[in-house]
C-alpha cells in the first residue's frame, strides 16, 4: 500500500519496494472490478476509473534496515508525463499511464505539519486501511478499514523486548485486539488520526504500516508497529523535488 502526497510522490514503507515493483495504482477501491460502482437510492453510482502509473524512481531512507524494519519509509516518484520509447500518446491515454491527476477518487493525504506534527498519540483512536489479510482470506479485494487504539510506547517496547525485537520513538504501536488489526498485505498503507488542521477537522496520516505479529488480530497478541510519519517529515520534504 501507499498514499498520495502530491502529484509526483507516493509515501510507502521501504520494505514494500522490490525490483519487481514497476508501477503503482491510484484511485482503486475494489481490485476485483474494472470500475467501482455501488447502488444508492436505487441508482447505480460509479467512480472514475483507476490509473496505473509507472515508477520513475524509488527513494529509500538512507538508514533503512530490512532486517529490523528500522527507518521503514520510502517515496515513489511518478513521472509528470509518462512517455516511453515506442509508445504513442494515445496508447498512454488508453492505458491510463499519463500522470497523476487529482479527481473525485484520487486525492492527496494530509500529513502531520505545523501544530499536528507534535500531536499526542498516546491512547488515541486511529484508523488503518488496506487490502491485507482478513480472518477468512489471505487478502481482501476491497479496501477495508479498521478502528484501533494506539498502545503507549513503553508498553509496546516491553512487549516486543520479550520476543527479541526493538521498537523506538520513531515508531507508533496500535492494535493487538481480537479480530481488529492490520495484517500481511497492509504494509505501506496509512494509519490516520482525526485532528484539527488549518481550522478544519481532517484525517492526518500519522503512521505507515510496517510490521507486526504473523498471527494478527488474535487475543493477547503483539500490537502492530507503524513508522511515525511526523518524525520523518523533514526527510520527506527534503526528498521531494
Amino acid at each position: 500500500g501507499g498514499t498520495i502526497i502530491n502529484n509526483r510522490y507516493i509515501l510507502t514503507a521501504a520494505h514494500c519496494i522490490s525490483n519487481k515493483l514497476i508501477k503503482v495504482r491510484v484511485g482503486e477501491h475494489d481490485i476485483g472490478t474494472k470500475i467501482d460502482c455501488r447502488k444508492m437510492y436505487g441508482e447505480k453510482i460509479c467512480a472514475p476509473p483507476f490509473k496505473d502509473l509507472h515508477i520513475e524512481s524509488a527513494i529509500f531512507h538512507p538508514k533503512f534496515d530490512r532486517r529490523t524494519y528500522s527507518h521503514d519509509v520510502a517515496l515513489l516518484r511518478v513521472p509528470y508525463m509518462n512517455f516511453s520509447i515506442g509508445t504513442s500518446y494515445q496508447q498512454l491515454v488508453n492505458s491510463n499511464l499519463i500522470e497523476l491527476k487529482f479527481s473525485e477518487n484520487i486525492q492527496p493525504v494530509c500529513l502531520p505539519v505545523n501544530e499536528v506534527r507534535n500531536y499526542n498519540l498516546a491512547n488515541q483512536n486511529v484508523i488503518v486501511t488496506g487490502w491485507g489479510a482478513t480472518e477468512n482470506k489471505s487478502s481482501s479485494s476491497e479496501l477495508l478499514k479498521v478502528h484501533l487504539q494506539t498502545v503507549p510506547l513503553e508498553e509496546c517496547q516491553n512487549l516486543y523486548k520479550n520476543v527479541g525485537e526493538a521498537v523506538t520513538h520513531r515508531q507508533i504501536c496500535a492494535g493487538g485486539s481480537v479480530k481488529s488489526d492490520s495484517c500481511a498485505g497492509d504494509s505501506g498503507g496509512p494509519l490516520h488520526v482525526a485532528a484539527e488542521l488549518h481550522d478544519n477537522f481532517r484525517f492526518i496520516q500519522q503512521g505507515i504500516v510496517s510490521f507486526g505479529p504473523k498471527r494478527c488480530g488474535r487475543h493477547n497478541i503483539l500490537p502492530g508497529v507503524y513508522t511515525k510519519v511526523a518524525y520523518y517529515m523533514d526527510w520527506i520534504l527534503d526528498n521531494m523535488k
